[in-house]
């Protein structure tokens, strides 16, 4: 099968799995219930939403979302138009919002149960409603750059050129911004010798790109790795002056093999992205919410515009003079693209990814003539997002033995590999009282406990019964880690980070963690002017690429919190670049 047919089929899972909220202000006078105020909770995607709804004279009066843990961002435009179509409609026959699909299924299936209570006709609230016939029209826009996807790459991309005196317009195929930007941990790395130095942590640039590019097997382009690691520092300065703002400290991140690694205040993806929403729109960027880029629009053999189908029906031409910038983000989310083209996805790997990770910007780019690398290489994360709230500094991996069997500071992809080759392909991953109260994060501990996605245990004996683990085992684990704390012993996995000794307890463990799909290493190959390439090497005229739609960067393996430095850097370069031509 080919990249195109596999990017044609992801196109149909895409529309499956985003669709575009609609609805009519009509009101169904046969749904009736009894007057209350009803409250439920349905699990959405971080974790359960609960629904808040107020009936009065016998119809829907007030719906609301009074708690969630969902992503802040992706989540918001679904907990604010589904409650209010939910009440202007006095319906449930709502589609979900672009993006926020989980999020959406959660508050009507919440609200559902609540209005079930109120003894109202489901069957009559869930009838499909009459909707305006869309207009069809083709609506044309013009900025000097076209910016396809609103995510981290795409939102620095536009508000680069606004900073160098362009204008910019933005197309997005969901209801929010962010992308895996907003869900991720919103890390950053660079080599920062004023924050560095205070701490004792020599670095450098040169140890930066040889890393970067050693630890990625050899296999990225070394002068687009060279190019990532030199300008980090400066486009992490570019955030601060934009109004992010970093931790004084910096640490090592589950695979970043080095302290480099900047948190921001709110150690969120979703605090980040909002800082850049915040920014675009104090300059006046247009977003185009809920429209779908479809093709390339080609003149001549250069690129120039993009054409895009809305939510409304309208078909929306959207040209660049200076060129298109593609941000559209990798493939993560399309798991069958992902296990037609790696092995190790299997029928029962997931993905950290957001909906809106198909494929489908590298599908017009490779129609525009741009040639895609390093497909394959898909990386994975040895844990899920419901995994315990600690650093990997003083987290043990277990298997169901009760035996550690990785580095738990080592490289991301051997250690998801490491987990698939365990007894069942999972792991547990353990820490005590001591690492909690160090990371500051018990109300998030106790929030998972109460979710299920971790337990708590008082001694090893209890944890081991209850997991079915050899005691004998864990407590010999846990004794040779704690030698290994103290420099007794070396680590015979090659692990540096171990902190703190376990043993004070409670113990708290995570659920069974599954490899889960983290990132698409492959995609646009780009030069380090992060003009979009040929398959000889040439820069496609007008294209420009950058962030996780792009390839040749990161090789067999990206580097922890390296993604945002990536995205950061060449949607700079690709503006800058852009302005310049």
């Amino acid at each position: 099968m080919t990249h195109r047919e596999l990017f044609h089929r992801a196109s149909r899972l895409a529309l499956a799995l985003i669709l575009c909220l609609s609805f009519s202000l009509g009101t169904m006078a046969l749904a009736q219930g009894t007057d209350g105020t009803y409250t439920a909770s349905a699990q959405g995607n971080n974790g359960p939403v609960t629904v808040s709804v107020v009936v009065s004279q016998g119809e829907i009066a007030q719906v609301d979302v009074t708690s969630h843990s969902e992503t802040a961002v992706i989540s918001d435009p679904a907990i604010e138009r589904i409650p209010a179509a939910i009440v202007a409609g006095q319906t449930l026959a709502v589609d979900t919002v672009s993006g926020a699909t989980n999020t959406s299924n959660a508050i009507l299936s919440a609200a559902e149960l609540c209005l079930t209570q109120a003894g109202f006709d489901i069957a009559a609230l869930k009838s499909p409603l009459p909707s305006e016939a869309p207009t069809g029209q083709t609506i044309t826009m013009e900025a000097d750059l076209a910016v396809v996807g609103a995510g981290g790459a795409g939102m620095i991309g536009a508000i680069q050129t606004a900073q160098l005196g362009g204008t910019a317009i933005i197309i997005e195929k969901t209801a929010a911004v962010g992308g895996n930007t907003a869900a991720s941990g919103g890390n950053y790395a660079a080599v920062d010798p004023e924050r560095q130095q205070p701490q004792g942590i020599e670095d450098s640039v040169e140890m930066h790109i040889e890393q970067v590019y050693t630890e990625g097997d050899s296999l990225a382009k070394k002068e687009l790795v060279a190019t990532m690691c030199e300008n980090a520092l400066d486009g992490l300065h570019w955030l601060e002056d934009l109004g992010v703002e970093w931790n004084d400290t910096v640490f090592q991140v589950i695979g970043s093999l080095w302290p480099r690694t900047h948190s921001n205040i709110e150690s969120s993806g979703a605090y980040l992205v909002q800082v850049l929403k915040d920014n675009v729109d104090a300059l006046n960027i247009p977003i185009l919410f809920e429209t779908t880029a479809t093709q390339l629009i080609l003149e001549d053999g250069r690129v120039v515009g993009v054409r895009a189908s809305g939510a409304d029906g309208n078909t929306y031409e959207v040209y660049g003079k200076k060129g298109v910038l593609l941000a559209t983000g990798g493939f993560g989310a399309n798991l069958e693209m992902c296990r037609e083209l790696s092995e190790k996805i299997t029928d029962n790997t997931q993905t950290l990814c957001v909906a809106s990770a198909q494929g489908d910007g590298l599908a017009m780019a490779e129609a525009a003539g741009a040639h895609l690398i390093d497909l394959e290489k898909i990386q994975m994360l040895p844990t899920s997002l419901t995994t315990l709230p600690a650093t990997n500094n003083s987290v043990l991996y277990l298997n169901q033995e009760g035996q550690r069997f990785v580095r738990e500071d080592g490289r991301r992809d051997k250690m998801s590999m490491s987990v698939l080759d365990q007894t069942g392909g999972y792991c547990y991953i353990l820490n005590d009282q001591a690492v909690v109260d160090q990371d500051g994060s018990q109300e998030k501990a106790d929030a998972m406990i109460a979710s299920g996605d971790v337990m708590k245990f008082d001694t090893l004996e209890e944890m081991a019964q209850a997991l079915d683990m050899p005691l004998e085992n864990l407590q010999k684990t846990v004794e040779d880690y704690n030698k290994l704390v103290a420099g007794e012993i070396e680590d015979e996995f090659g692990r540096t980070l171990a902190e703190l000794p376990l043993g004070k307890a409670p113990y708290y463990v995570s659920c069974k963690q599954y490899p889960m799909v983290l990132y698409t290493c492959g995609g646009v190959e780009i030069d380090t002017h992060a003009r979009a390439l040929d398959e000889n090497g040439q820069p496609v005229p007008g294209l420009f690429a950058a962030g996780e739609v792009t390839g040749g960067v990161h090789g067999n393996n990206r580097l922890g919190s390296h993604a945002l430095a990536d995205l950061t850097v060449f949607a700079r370069i690709a503006a800058t670049t852009a302005m310049g031509e």
